[in-house]
């Protein structure tokens, strides 16, 4: 059967870093993809980035036919870390009855960086000028589907900014798998947000 020229092309550009159906399948890990393949919508030629720091992804909205690809249940398939060959979440469960954490991903390509911008280091979002965030799902989507492709892990010792709320308004960041004191494991934390309650008092 004749090769689509966007795949080829996507495949002969970015590397190890495409992961589009073909690879998904290999992976054996449940992911449904459901329906005709959408195009890339990017203009390959035209791009101006580094294609060794982008992954270029195809997102799959279904896992094993009857769920939902979002954390919950990508926490189901992968489980907590448990020191195996094979990576797992980090150890915390504040997460679970939180609306994102329910998002389903799109079946859509998305593009997405492999390292921070320098620039952002040390930043809130809301310091930088960038204002594309990822979302909580894609990340984690991505992390684990290009372990089992590459054998290498993304963001193993930094946090990425999301795009996500916590019910409470706290912005989400996820990654940072190794943890030099407690259990390795992708982990999905919320940053604080200062609100009015909180303020200060005198002590004499």
């Amino acid at each position: 059967m004749k090769q689509r020229k966007d795949l080829v092309l996507g495949k002969k550009l970015f590397r190890q870093n495409f992961i589009g159906p073909e690879e998904i399948k290999q992976c054996s890990l449940g992911f449904i993809i459901s329906g005709e393949i959408p195009l890339i919508p990017y203009d390959l030629n035209e791009l101006k980035i580094n294609f060794d720091d982008y992954v270029l992804i195809l997102g799959t909205n279904k896992i094993f036919k009857t769920k939902e690809n979002n954390i919950i249940n990508l926490l189901s398939i992968f489980g907590y870390d448990d020191q195996t060959n094979s990576p797992g979440f980090y150890s915390q469960d504040w997460y679970l009855n939180e609306p994102f954490a329910k998002k389903t991903l799109d079946f859509r390509w998305h593009l997405i960086k492999k390292s921070l911008y320098e620039q952002s280091k040390g930043l809130i979002p809301e310091e930088t000028i960038y204002n594309k965030l990822p979302s909580a799902i894609l990340c984690t989507y991505t992390f684990f589907i290009y372990w089992h492709v590459n054998k290498f892990l993304l963001w193993k010792d930094v946090f990425i900014w999301c795009e996500d709320l916590d019910r409470s308004g706290d912005r989400v960041y996820v990654g940072k798998y190794l943890n030099e004191y407690n259990n390795n494991g992708f982990s999905i934390h919320r940053h604080l947000k200062i609100k009015k309650f909180h303020g200060v008092i005198d002590s004499f």
